[in-house]
């Protein structure tokens, strides 16, 4: 039985001693950390940027009075809510829906060529599209 006594105060030693060596760690139910339980999966990060759209190809379907695109200096404009404002009548935007006005923006489409205001060219800046 000596032996037996000898083995259990040997062990319970051994056992003090590694113990000794370990990190403290003092947990209490307010610190053990929750798992976090996610109950939507992670959104996929695009790996290539979309491919832009290209407005020049679409002008020519936006070409009437409800809904009017220009182009301008190589800008599209969507005029549509415009039409009804325009100092010079809307016959003048409107036989340009859907096509490039640079040259009757530039000229105010006559034959002694005249400039729009600088108030013009910055309102333009409202109907940018692209």
């Amino acid at each position: 039985m000596t032996n037996l006594i000898r083995f259990y105060i040997l062990f319970f030693i051994i056992v003090m001693v590694s113990v000794s060596f370990l990190p403290e760690k003092n947990y209490s139910p307010m610190s053990v950390p929750t798992p976090v339980i996610m109950s939507t999966p992670l959104a996929r990060v695009p790996t290539s940027q979309p491919t832009p759209i290209n407005l020049v190809d679409q002008l020519g379907m936006h070409s009437t009075r409800e809904d009017c695109w220009i182009a301008i200096s190589g800008h599209i404009y969507d005029i549509t809510s415009f039409i009804g404002s325009h100092p010079g009548g809307d016959v003048a935007l409107v036989s340009y829906c859907g096509l490039d006005a640079t040259s009757a923006f530039n000229t105010k489409d006559k034959k002694v060529p005249s400039s729009h205001s600088q108030l013009a060219k910055d309102m333009l800046n409202n109907y940018l599209l692209q």
